[in-house]
């Protein structure tokens, strides 16, 4: 069936804007740019409330998680699997690489400004049983509520693009390596650290959590300097 041109325009302009964080403006009045003021932060209980959304009965595909938080929410769909490696959760085998896979990939597709999120079908399929992702829900659940008292918006500057795609290309090549870091239990979670950082930070749209995230990146570099000399 074809749209008239009228009927084109219409639904156009109620679509919401996007920038490269997946946070969305409030549509039609607003210019859409990756520097808009008007751009809202998110809360980050209510990400982790969306992602309760694919609970149930059995284990729990990736997929479902994706589905639950959105397609567009980039940011977000960082943010989750970078918290969830920072839990205990780490130690379950495998699921570090499958996360640090994730946020690789999902930055990636930030960095290059993709309107919707792609992963492979075989990463999709991954699933954790119900009882340890509600239990790391449940760990995270103080924490996000934590954050989301001592975040307000502020030093915007470090999380609005140019600055913003170093966060980015910082979340890829972080994600990436993660899968190398599967064969030490936990380190994984250093890493998950500084891109739990960047990522709340760009959820939030607080640039103090920004410094915390370079801070920790440092942290990480004098590890493994230490360790190699």
């Amino acid at each position: 069936m074809r749209l008239r041109r009228g009927n084109r325009r219409a639904i156009l302009a109620v679509q919401p804007a996007m920038d490269g964080t997946g946070i969305t403006d409030d549509g039609p009045g607003a210019e859409p740019g990756p520097t808009q003021s008007a751009l809202r932060p998110e809360s980050v209980c209510g990400i982790l409330g969306r992602a309760r959304k694919a609970l149930h009965d059995g284990d729990v595909k990736l997929g479902e998680v994706v589905a639950a938080l959105g397609r567009a929410s980039f940011a977000p769909l960082i943010m989750f699997p970078a918290l969830v490696i920072v839990t205990p959760a780490s130690g379950i085998p495998l699921l570090s690489s499958i996360c640090g896979l994730t946020i690789a990939l999902v930055a990636m597709q930030m960095l290059v400004q993709r309107d919707h999120i792609w992963l492979p079908g075989w990463l999709m399929r991954r699933a954790v049983s119900r009882e340890k992702l509600e239990k790391t829900l449940d760990w995270l659940d103080p924490v996000a509520a934590w954050m989301d008292r001592i975040t307000k918006e502020r030093l915007t500057p470090l999380v609005n693009p140019p600055f913003l795609y170093l966060l980015q290309v910082l979340c890829v090549m972080g994600g990436a390596v993660m899968p190398l870091m599967e064969f030490v239990p936990f380190t994984s979670s250093m890493v998950g650290m500084m891109i739990a950082f960047l990522s709340v930070a760009m959820v939030t749209r607080d640039g103090l959590l920004v410094l915390l995230g370079f801070l920790s990146l440092g942290s990480l570099f004098y590890l493994v300097n230490m360790v190699i000399t």
